[in-house]
């Protein structure tokens, strides 16, 4: 009989993550679905959803996954404090940067599945072999990907390019499900505000992608990324594409929320000032060129097997289902400590 495996995805996000996955594997061992509720079983089960979320596995074999890159950074290096993957049987991790974390935080117990961390690569990566080659243009295009469109940013970056001979490319995050089309009804609200304003001073310079794309198909449209906070920042190294952000830029879900600072990653973004915006968005372009070789060095740190990353989850499995083979392992720099565990948690 076929081995039945299901891709728990919550949003369109971790339905793209597991998509690049799922064509791999074999369709005549494996029954496979994509499912939203949790309490389907399966025999081997896939999850990119905060583990606090899931109140019960149904899967004889599980497997755990970030459903972004730059997931729980507020809690870096020791992200597994705030989510547990303790009751999965693997977990799964993108790159060297992510291993050394998880290393530096072995001694937690929520930082260790039942039976290993695997270090396969970023799933999402393998988009880069499906993407053409960008035709040569004289056009500069940049892509606004934000997480959270709130307190006119967007806006700031229409007013930063509107004289320049730039093109805009719009990429709002999908707010699909119920629950979220009702908490981010004031995100959705300033995303519609800032489209129809893009277009108003910015004309046929200005395109907007369908927010259910998946945006591994875009970011070689782009010579310039620009966002607040989020994994599209980790994603665009993969297409050598540097990105831009506003340190003084707030951080919160809608417009009433007390905002928070954006949280940096000097490593691989660059920060200006709101008032700045438009001067460095000339003097990125003016030297891409250098900007691109940094980042070749930078890309191979945060993400392993960028060819054969989905790949390697099948093969991880066929080899695991044949004779209990564990490909991929990490070894943890230190033994669990439940005590000091226990009094981490506390503190959180």
């Amino acid at each position: 009989m076929k081995k039945k495996v299901v891709f728990y995805s919550q949003d369109l996000a971790q339905e793209h993550l597991f998509e690049y996955i799922a064509k791999h594997l074999d369709k005549k061992k494996f029954d496979i679905s994509f499912s939203k509720n949790f309490n389907v079983k399966s025999d081997i089960g896939f999850y990119a959803e905060n583990s606090n979320n899931i109140k019960k596995i149904n899967s004889k074999l599980s497997f755990i996954s970030l459903g972004g890159i730059d997931q729980g950074k507020l809690f870096w290096p020791n992200f597994w404090k705030k989510e547990s993957w303790s009751s999965f049987d693997f977990g799964i991790l993108p790159g060297l940067q992510w291993a050394k974390m998880w290393r530096k935080s072995s001694w937690h117990k929520n930082a260790r599945p039942k039976k290993a961390m695997l270090l396969t690569g970023w799933p999402k990566s393998e988009a880069i072999k499906k993407i053409k080659k960008r035709k040569k243009s004289n056009l500069i295009t940049i892509l606004y990907a934000p997480c959270f469109e709130t307190d006119n940013k967007g806006i700031d970056v229409v007013d930063s390019i509107r004289n320049l001979s730039v093109n805009l490319i719009i990429k709002h995050l999908p707010w699909n499900s119920k629950n979220q089309i009702k908490k981010f009804k004031d995100v959705r609200n300033n995303i519609k505000k800032m489209t129809i304003y893009a277009k108003q001073k910015l004309g046929n310079k200005v395109k907007v992608i369908n927010s259910k794309d998946n945006i591994m198909k875009h970011y070689n449209k782009a010579d310039l990324l620009i966002t607040d906070e989020s994994s599209v920042i980790y994603e665009a190294l993969l297409f050598n594409l540097p990105s831009l952000s506003c340190h003084d830029w707030p951080m919160r879900i809608n417009n009433k929320n007390k905002p928070r600072s954006i949280k940096r990653d000097n490593d691989v973004c660059i920060y200006t000032s709101r008032n700045n915006l438009k001067n460095k968005i000339i003097e990125l372009l003016v030297n891409r060129k250098n900007l691109i070789q940094k980042i070749l060095k930078k890309k191979n740190r945060h993400f392993s097997y960028i060819n054969s990353s989905a790949k390697n989850v099948s093969i991880f499995i066929e080899s695991y289902l044949k004779n209990k083979t564990i490909k991929f392992k990490l070894q943890p720099k230190y033994k669990i400590n439940f005590f000091k565990s226990k009094i981490d948690n506390f503190f959180i």
